[in-house]
């Protein structure tokens, strides 16, 4: 599940594509992963790396 809450994190980043996932997770009782969404469309380099860094951290 990390897995896909990373995933659609970075489909926000690089296609822009708004979608929240937090309240489906909520309701699965998923709390432990929930997270603040980002910001939609942001293609820049850091942003990559900041991806990069929070799939780290979930696995």
């Amino acid at each position: 599940m990390k897995r896909h809450v990373n995933m659609i994190d970075q489909q926000r980043r690089t296609k822009g594509i708004d979608f929240d996932i937090n309240p489906l997770l909520e309701e699965l009782g998923l709390h432990e992963i929930i997270q603040t969404p980002v910001p939609c469309g942001i293609t820049d380099d850091d942003a990559e790396e900041d991806a990069a860094e929070d799939r780290d951290a979930w696995n």
